[in-house]
């Protein structure tokens, strides 16, 4: 009989089910992927630097690993060693994390281990500062970046701001004001309050009115 991993307990299961009943299962960070019937799966989790343990039916062959993100195991198996591997890869997977947030085009914006969904014009202004992240990135950028049309509002750009920010905060991620300047994506100083929004309200250079003109006629 084999048993099937959660995470935190386990399951008898048959052996022709063993495999299958793992599909999709994540143990923190960690992918348990069943192999060969997931290898597009796989595959997928391999190309964004995921960490995934193989779990393979008795007398299946591993296939080659295409970096250390990766390992296997034969099913049933004890506990314990389900365990060790999935800890193991957790360790490395920490090794392996970016020491920039990253924007990718389904919208999930990452930082280390953790990622948020943000929607399309959140989208479009963290794109912007993830390019010039730990710099100044001015209101007219923005405006640009985030309404190609080139119309919006002073008060609609602050209040896409306030909520990317609490959008970031999960994250470990902050966006400075610079007065006068415009506004900077940087990392949660840990001695510091973290809380970008009330960080910056003493700072937000002071709102103009109506349409922001230099979006507009400017390139």
């Amino acid at each position: 009989m084999g048993r099937e991993w959660s995470g935190t307990w386990w399951r008898t299961l048959s052996p022709s089910r063993s495999a299958e009943a793992v599909k999709g299962r994540q143990a923190g960070r960690v992918a348990l992927v069943a192999w060969p019937a997931e290898a597009g799966l796989r595959d997928a989790l391999a190309a964004r630097g995921q960490p995934r343990l193989l779990v393979l039916a008795e007398g299946v062959p591993p296939p080659p690993s295409p970096d250390c993100l990766e390992d296997w195991v034969h099913v049933p198996a004890p506990e314990q060693e389900m365990r060790a591997r999935i800890e193991a890869l957790a360790s490395r997977a920490e090794c392996h994390l970016p020491a920039v947030p990253a924007l990718d085009g389904e919208g999930f914006l990452r930082f280390g281990s953790r990622a948020v969904h943000l929607p399309p014009v959140e989208a479009r202004l963290a794109e912007v500062l993830v390019e010039r992240f730990g710099r100044v990135v001015g209101a007219s950028t923005l405006v640009r970046a985030a309404w190609p049309e080139g119309t919006s509002s002073r008060g609609t750009l602050d209040v896409r701001i306030s909520r990317l920010r609490r959008r970031l905060g999960p994250l470990g991620l902050m966006l400075r004001t610079v007065r006068q300047r415009g506004w900077m994506l940087d990392v949660v100083d840990p001695d510091g309050d973290g809380n970008g929004d009330r960080a910056g309200k003493a700072d937000r250079p002071p709102p103009s009115r109506g349409r922001l003109r230099s979006e507009t006629q400017h390139p």
